[in-house]
């Protein structure tokens, strides 16, 4: 039986073979993964199935969506920051601050219009779309710009 420190290596060589545009959305949606396995996804997310089937089966299928809603928006954001590394990539730290505000606002995106929508039925009206596109854009340039700046800065 493998390892998850092997399994981890060989998901890693299996999305390097991918083609290089496709490499930073795969790394995206695997990065949520691990955040929600690093998080005690393993141990939670089945006990949480479990106990929805029986006391809830009418929250199951959203509860998937939020997991498979994370794990898009991990994808879309990474895909997003390789392509727009394509167009930014000659404008060096700036270029690529951009380029981590880019990923980070379409996770946002993901998560304002999918995600929270899915976790809180009643408050997804609570915004205009105009309102939930200011707060994801506003997310997106501040968690953006942080990641960014760190990632950039040594």
């Amino acid at each position: 039986m493998l390892r998850v420190s092997e399994r981890l290596q060989e998901l890693v060589e299996r999305i390097d073979e991918a083609p290089g545009w496709l490499r930073p959305g795969l790394y995206g949606a695997g990065m949520v993964a691990l955040f929600i396995v690093q998080r005690g996804g393993m141990v939670v997310l089945p006990i949480l199935f479990i106990y929805l089937a029986f006391a809830h089966p009418q929250d199951l299928p959203r509860a998937g969506g939020i997991i498979l809603g994370a794990l898009a928006a991990g994808f879309a954001g990474g895909l997003f920051y390789g392509l727009v590394g394509l167009l930014v990539g000659s404008l060096g730290r700036p270029g690529k601050v951009f380029q981590f505000i880019a990923g980070t606002w379409v996770y946002c995106v993901v998560g304002v219009f999918v995600i929270i929508p899915l976790v809180a039925p009643s408050s997804s009206t609570a915004l205009s779309a105009g309102e939930n596109w200011a707060v994801a854009t506003g997310m997106g340039l501040f968690f953006g710009g942080i990641i960014g700046v760190v990632a950039t800065s040594a």
